[in-house]
């Protein structure tokens, strides 16, 4: 364990570490088209009706995700803010930062306890470490390619 640490903390030598918060804003899930939800089922495929959706953003052990939302009319809107911080490592050489991938994933509730991935997506929030106060709109094909949703990011220093 003690091994461990000292690589850790060798990987960071010399860089400058700078913690952020970043924020999603989830507006809106269009154009939802979602598998049945089993082989035997006799639901179209496309039916969506009594369904709910939650997207999920996560970033290796951290975790941060909305309420449910049922699909009406192929949409779900949820209209809710996310937040995650994070330790970005910058080169002080060439002001880059480290890599840190997250996934942003929109997930079919199937009970109180059970979920379904119905689409992924994997940011790198080093795109998003900028020193602009506006937020960012990010529109993401998530892998279904029929789903499509708004999200603004916005960047804090803490």
């Amino acid at each position: 364990m003690d091994r461990l640490l000292r690589t850790a903390s060798r990987k960071r030598r010399g860089l400058n570490a700078t913690k952020f918060a970043f924020d999603l804003d989830v507006k809106l899930l269009d154009h939802i088209v979602l598998p049945a939800r089993s082989s035997t089922s006799d639901e179209p495929e496309n039916a969506s009706h009594d369904r709910v959706l939650v997207v999920v953003w996560k970033r290796g052990g951290r975790m941060a995700s909305t309420r449910g939302v049922p699909v009406t009319n192929s949409q779900a809107v949820f209209n809710e803010r996310l937040s995650l911080l994070s330790t970005l490592y910058q080169d002080p050489k060439t002001q880059q930062y480290q890599e840190k991938k997250c996934t942003i994933s929109v997930k079919e509730q199937l009970s109180d306890t059970r979920f379904r991935t119905v689409a992924q997506t994997v940011l790198d929030l080093r795109q998003y470490a900028n020193h602009r106060k506006e937020p960012q709109i990010l529109e993401l094909s998530l892998n279904t390619g029929s789903d499509r949703t708004n999200i603004s990011a916005k960047v804090r220093w803490c």
